[in-house]
């Protein structure tokens, strides 16, 4: 699952991508024109980052979402703005849907030769450290993104700059995502070996993993991996892996019967106490206090 930067394509004669997929993430499409799409190799599911801006709609599915340095439980509807050389993915999406719109934005862009498109600075700042929006918001902007493969080439645009104009309403709702701007360079030493570091905690965080399993995995020094995995992420290895149990754990207090103990195991924890405790320092309230509020099981 390397780090890289991808280069967003659009179809001949358009100026944004479209896509859009209805099993999983694996299985995405770009749509070319009114009702007609092809599948592509698409970049979702890995570490990456690229120029264009991305709106992005998870309408079904469970998963995490990977944003500069942070890291969050997938809980569709969501839509999520993410600004251009941003690192982003989503892992777990395997059984999802949802669509994606790609554009150029910013001042450097097409758009800034538009004096109405100042209005917009501040969502394209707000972007930069990716931008969650709120439920009722990411349902209603669902729609219109749900309508553009539907649309001819410049039906697009043209809902695409509505899109914009709800968006821009919408901002001061939204939750802001990575803590700070974060950016990849296209050459960052390391960078695939911290992505593949990445993926095996994404992909095995309820194993007893240590740093210097990782370490040997992926074939750096124990030293080398902490600093450029603090780098990368902005926080410790160790960090990184119990926010992704905790997300895990949480899901599972919603979603299923477990009980607290099971979930901990589950979640990689192997010490109910010390679950407990980083459960609560992380979300304010005990795993029992968590599934309570959420009127689960």
């Amino acid at each position: 699952m390397p780090v890289y930067r991808e280069t967003i394509e659009t179809p001949p004669g358009q100026s944004l991508r479209l896509l859009r997929w209805e099993k999983s993430l694996a299985g995405i499409r770009v749509c070319t024109g009114p009702h007609r799409s092809a599948a592509i190799v698409g970049s979702g599911n890995r570490w990456h980052a690229h120029k264009a801006f991305e709106l992005t709609l998870v309408q079904t599915g469970q998963g995490v979402r990977f944003c500069g340095d942070h890291i969050g439980a997938v809980d569709p509807p969501e839509l999520v703005l993410i600004g251009g050389d941003l690192p982003h993915y989503w892992s777990g999406l395997d059984a999802s849907s949802g669509s994606s719109v790609q554009f150029e934005a910013g001042p450097r862009s097409t758009l800034a030769a538009f004096p109405e498109q100042s209005a917009l600075r501040p969502l394209w700042e707000g972007a930069r450290h990716g931008l969650l929006f709120s439920k009722q918001d990411s349902a209603v902007i669902g729609q219109r993104l749900a309508r553009m493969p539907a649309l001819s080439p410049l039906g697009r645009l043209a809902e695409l700059m509505g899109v914009l104009e709800q968006l821009r309403v919408a901002r001061p709702r939204a939750h802001s995502l990575s803590s700070k701007p974060f950016t990849l360079g296209l050459h960052a030493p390391h960078s695939d070996t911290i992505s593949r570091a990445i993926a095996l905690l994404v992909d095995h965080f309820e194993e007893p993993l240590s740093v210097d399993d990782v370490a040997e995995a992926v074939g750096l020094s124990r030293t080398t991996l902490c600093r450029y995995f603090r780098r990368y992420t902005g926080r410790s290895m160790v960090a990184f892996l119990n926010e992704v149990r905790i997300d895990q754990a949480q899901r599972m207090l919603v979603q299923t019967d477990l009980s607290i103990a099971q979930v901990a195991i589950q979640a990689g924890f192997t010490n109910l106490s010390h679950f407990n405790r980083r459960f609560r320092r992380a979300l304010g309230a005990t795993p029992r206090e968590h599934r309570r509020s959420r009127g689960s099981r």
